[in-house]
C-alpha cells in the first residue's frame, strides 16, 4: 500500500492548531502587575498601659485636628504676610506647579495613544483666473478656487498592554508631581515660619540681655553709695 505525505500531515496539522491558538491567545493577554499584599496590625504588640508604668500606649488619630494652612494658627499677620510672600515668588514652587502641568499634558497624550492617530495631514488650494474674450462682445468668465485636503489615520490595537501600562505610568507621574508641589509648599512655609519665630525669640532675647544690663547698672550704682 503506497502512504502519501498528506495522509500524516492533515491529523499532525489538527492536533497542533489547538496548541498553536492557546499560545497566541496566552501570549496576547495584558500582563497586568500585581500590588503586594500587606495586611496591617490591628494594634502594637505591646499591650495599652499606663504611661507612668514605661509601656507603650495606644496611639490616638488626629484626624479632627485642623489641615491647610497651619500657620494661621498662631494669629500672627506678619506671618501671614510672609508666607505669602514666599509662595507667591519663590521659584521652587513655580516650578512645581509647572510640573504638574507637563505631567498632566504627559497623561492626556497616553491616553490618546488607545484611538487612532494622524500620521499624516495635507492640504492644497489651487486659484485659476482664465478670463477669456468671447463672441459678440460677451465675456466668458472661467474664474474659481479649488481646495483638497487629506490624512491618514492609524490604530494599532494594545494586545500586549503597552499602551495601557504607559497610560498608569503617565497618572502615577500626574499624582506624584501634585504631591511633590504639596511637599514644596509645607516645606516652604515652615522654613519661613522658622526663620520668623528664631527671627522674633533673637528680638526677645535682646530686650531681656537690656533689661539685664539695666538691672546689672543700677545694682552698681546702689553698691557704689553704699
Amino acid at each position: 500500500m503506497k502512504l502519501d505525505r498528506s495522509t500524516f500531515a492533515r491529523p499532525l496539522r489538527a492536533a497542533l492548531a489547538p496548541l498553536m491558538a492557546a499560545l497566541v491567545l496566552a501570549g496576547c493577554a495584558t500582563a497586568t502587575p500585581e500590588a503586594p499584599s500587606f495586611q496591617a496590625p490591628a494594634q502594637f504588640k505591646e499591650q495599652a498601659a499606663a504611661p507612668a508604668e514605661g509601656r507603650w500606649t495606644q496611639a490616638k488619630p488626629a484626624e479632627a485636628q485642623p489641615r491647610g494652612e497651619w500657620w494661621r494658627a498662631f494669629n500672627d499677620p506678619v506671618l501671614n504676610a510672609l508666607i505669602d510672600a514666599a509662595r507667591r515668588g519663590n521659584p521652587s514652587l513655580r516650578i512645581a506647579g509647572l510640573r504638574i502641568l507637563e505631567s498632566r499634558a504627559m497623561l492626556g497624550i497616553a491616553g490618546s495613544t488607545l484611538y487612532p492617530q494622524v500620521q499624516q495631514l495635507s492640504g492644497a488650494a489651487t486659484y485659476i483666473d482664465n478670463r477669456e474674450r468671447g463672441g459678440q462682445g460677451a465675456d466668458r468668465d472661467t474664474q474659481f478656487t479649488a481646495f483638497a485636503a487629506g490624512f491618514d489615520l492609524a490604530w494599532e490595537l494594545d494586545f500586549w498592554g503597552r499602551f495601557r501600562r504607559g497610560i498608569e505610568s503617565a497618572e502615577a507621574g500626574f499624582f506624584a508631581s501634585i504631591t511633590n508641589q504639596q511637599d514644596a509648599q509645607v516645606l516652604l512655609s515652615a522654613q519661613v515660619a522658622t526663620l520668623y519665630y528664631g527671627y522674633r525669640t533673637t528680638l526677645l532675647r535682646l530686650d531681656i540681655a537690656k533689661k539685664n544690663a539695666a538691672i546689672q547698672k543700677r545694682s552698681l550704682e546702689i553698691t557704689q553709695r553704699l
